[in-house]
């Protein structure tokens, strides 16, 4: 994996869900703390795995869905390099159910 020396800046936005203006503007990446609290696929995911899927596979309409699948040693961490995408990340269009 990359050494990342930079820091990402974060807020902290609670449980409102609202992004603050001058982060919608802004150039630079942040990283939005409890933006997706409330959601209930955050509150799924944080029961058990198997209860996020359940959950992802209830909202199956049967239509194929763009799925971002990694390769094992990124260990969920899907981050976008350019020259590494295509050897450790494969997009496809799939099926819910193959989940």
């Amino acid at each position: 994996m990359q050494n990342i020396t930079n820091k990402t800046n974060s807020i902290d936005v609670g449980t409102s869900g609202q992004i603050p203006e001058h982060i919608l503007n802004s150039s630079e990446p942040v990283i939005l703390r409890g933006l997706v609290n409330n959601w209930e696929l955050y509150k799924a995911g944080q029961a058990s795995n198997s209860q996020a899927i359940d959950y992802l596979k209830s909202a199956d309409n049967g239509k194929p869905a763009i799925a971002c699948i990694g390769r094992p040693e990124i260990q969920g961490r899907f981050f976008i390099i350019t020259t590494l995408v295509s050897s450790i990340i494969n997009l496809k269009k799939c099926q819910l159910a193959r989940f």
